[in-house]
């Protein structure tokens, strides 16, 4: 492992075991270190550890000591600054949507647009990136608007074999974080 200076290449070396027994060798909850040419060792692939960092390596065994399955999990480490005199490290929980405002179905004659609007918050100062869809099948399948990716959209000219099949929602984002995506809303087209 990389931090006992690269001893053990094939991770059987337990660096963090059971907090009640922290002398124990037979531990099956291990934290493991792997540098990336540990990662390519065929004997830790072969046990599922290829991801190079600290990885939680765990055995599950019959009561015979049969390994029945194994299962790693890569850890991330979050390191938080030395605090400052008044000043607390938090860790901000991740950015929130909501929607406030729906699109709404929209009227027209054919030949015009529709303009389809959203109104989204974002917690934690986050910035909101959007993607447009449209259905024109009465929302059984979705497909993304080319270039629709602000808070509104308007639709080209619409023709009258557009009336009450085509929906109109938009996915809101953040970078990192969940969507949230809107109420579909009908354009309805009158001939002219």
């Amino acid at each position: 492992m990389g931090s006992w200076g690269k001893t053990d290449q094939l991770a059987s070396a337990p660096k963090w075991l059971n907090a009640n027994d922290p002398n124990a060798s037979n531990d099956l909850d291990y934290a493991l270190f792997i540098d990336t040419t540990e990662a390519q060792t065929e004997v830790n692939r072969d046990k599922g550890i290829k991801t190079p960092g600290w990885n939680l390596y765990r055995e599950y065994t019959t009561n015979g000591g049969t390994v029945t399955r194994r299962s790693v999990e890569p850890l991330v480490a979050i390191r938080v600054s030395n605090a400052v005199a008044g000043d607390n490290d938090t860790i901000a929980p991740a950015p929130v949507i909501t929607i406030g405002t729906q699109p709404q179905a929209a009227s027209i004659t054919e030949g015009e647009t529709a303009t389809f609007t959203v109104v989204a918050t974002v917690t934690q100062g986050a910035t909101a990136t959007y993607q447009w869809q449209k259905s024109d099948d009465s929302g059984s399948n979705w497909a993304n608007v080319t270039g629709a990716t602000a808070a509104s959209y308007t639709t080209d000219a619409l023709t009258n074999a557009d009336d009450d099949q085509d929906e109109y929602r938009v996915i809101v984002s953040v970078v990192g974080g969940t969507s949230v995506t809107s109420d579909a809303a009908i354009v309805s087209v009158a001939a002219l």
